[in-house]
């Protein structure tokens, strides 16, 4: 089946530029991709020798951590020596690491978030002779300490507890927490891996699997209604979507699915920027944030697991 990468590009009042990435695939396989020797061998099982030494086999994966909400799972090898007269097990001698360790699981829990297990025992103590509802927060600048955030009140308290090894960073990242450090995960699941996604959603691929198509799409403001106007739809399976006001207006994107959920600035409501997790992936909501970001901007990672009818919202009357 042939994969299309489709780019298209908007001008709505002083132009919105577009860039939709749609994969017929809704689902892509993730297959194992290796790092050069600083990580790991180039090819699964790999002897990677050293003149008579060379590595054993992986050990299969050890059984994940944590039933849900991201886990951990680790493999090792030794460096084999030949001699005459036996084979020996040596340090240092290959070149590459003994170990691996991949996030496994990473589902959500059905009984809710792991962050916000530290919070609960905080609903029966009272502070300041108050109750409060306590929800999770995540400290950018401490992603591995469990926070907690009252939900009428607006302070913060550190519960002293480390998350669960395996516990994801952040909400929008690929990394998760292990010893109270954040570490890096590429998109073979691998700690320490540098291994990313290419356009067309391919581990470690080089884009040559999709097909790019670009193109602009301009409208006169004085044609549009007062209201939500159609732009377009972007179909299920789409990933990698990049949507970019490129001059400042007083219009607003907005975006929803085909049954009638808002996912943006839709049913009169204008959302909040930043961060949010929506059909199965993360979406980042942006305004006027740096060169690349002149005015509104949108991306979806993806793929997305229903349609999207993208509209702009226009607020002014004719």
């Amino acid at each position: 089946m042939t994969r299309i990468l489709h780019n298209q590009n908007f001008n709505l009042l002083g132009t919105l530029g577009v860039a939709t990435c749609v994969c017929l695939l809704s689902m892509v396989d993730l297959t194992q991709c290796y790092l050069d020797d600083d990580v790991i061998d180039q090819t699964e099982g790999s002897t990677g020798e050293v003149d008579t030494s060379s590595w054993t086999s992986w050990s299969v994966w050890t059984k994940c951590s944590e039933p849900c909400g991201g886990g951990l799972s680790n493999r090792t090898r030794y460096c084999a020596t030949l001699t005459d007269s036996e084979l020996e097990v040596e340090e240092n001698i290959c070149s590459g690491h003994s170990h691996e360790v991949r996030v496994c699981n990473r589902q959500s829990c059905i009984s809710g978030s792991r962050r916000q297990s530290y919070c609960r025992p905080l609903m029966n103590r009272f502070f300041h002779g108050k109750r409060y509802y306590w929800e999770a927060f995540t400290d950018p600048r401490r992603p591995c300490k469990a926070m907690c955030h009252a939900r009428i009140g607006n302070f913060y308290v550190p519960t002293g507890d480390t998350v669960t090894d395996g516990t994801p960073c952040d909400e929008t990242g690929n990394d998760i927490c292990i010893a109270g450090r954040c570490n890096r995960v590429g998109c073979d699941s691998i700690v320490g891996s540098t291994a990313k996604m290419d356009l067309c959603g391919v581990c470690n691929g080089k884009e040559r699997s999709c097909r790019v198509v670009r193109s602009n799409f301009t409208v006169d403001a004085n044609l549009m209604k007062y209201g939500y106007n159609r732009i377009m739809t972007i179909p299920k399976g789409a990933f990698n979507i990049n949507i970019t006001e490129l001059e400042s207006s007083r219009n607003y994107l907005a975006m929803k699915t085909k049954s009638g959920y808002s996912i943006l600035n839709s049913h009169w409501r204008l959302s909040h920027y930043g961060n949010k997790y929506v059909l199965g992936t993360v979406m980042d909501y942006q305004r006027r944030t740096n060169v690349s970001c002149p005015a509104q901007c949108v991306f979806i990672v993806g793929p997305i697991n229903d349609d999207i009818h993208v509209q702009l919202y226009n607020t002014c009357s004719n």
